[in-house]
């Protein structure tokens, strides 16, 4: 049984219900609760890796961006409340991907390290729209740049 059906690029993919490894893997490496069902992760950096997530009340596809070792050092954490706060003021700004929502950690809350951040799922970024093949006229790139 089909999920969910996307297209990035050309490409139909889609989601099963019966991947049950990869959903229990998701959910103990990804904490966020009861509210989300973890699907795919698509996105992996130095300092985070971003997850797609179905929110479970209103059905909406989410990304879920985790943020590992928030609290090693006190840059770090200045950094991610920084990164919070320009978020969450800018959240109505029509180029800047709005911040839904800060899940708030399950568990021992003296001990988390992790913070994870909820957007608004896009079918792309702008790596992947430079790397296919296609050209963007110059509304799109006027909004890309400003």
């Amino acid at each position: 049984m089909v999920d969910f059906q996307f297209q990035i690029a050309g490409l139909n993919l889609a989601l099963d219900e019966e991947n049950k490894t990869l959903q229990h893997y998701l959910a103990r490496d990804y904490p966020i609760g009861d509210c989300f069902k973890p699907l795919k992760v698509i996105g992996k950096g130095s300092y985070s890796s971003v997850l797609l997530a179905r929110h479970r009340p209103t059905n909406e596809l989410v990304a879920v961006k985790k943020i590992e070792g928030v609290f090693l050092s006190q840059y770090e954490a200045k950094h991610i409340l920084r990164e919070m706060c320009f978020l969450k003021i800018l959240s109505d700004h029509p180029n800047i991907i709005k911040l839904k929502d800060v899940i708030e950690p399950t568990g021992d809350l003296e001990h988390f390290s992790d913070v994870f951040y909820v957007f608004d799922w896009m079918p792309s970024d702008l790596l992947k729209l430079m790397q296919i093949n296609i050209s963007l006229s110059e509304e799109h790139i006027r909004q890309i740049v400003y």
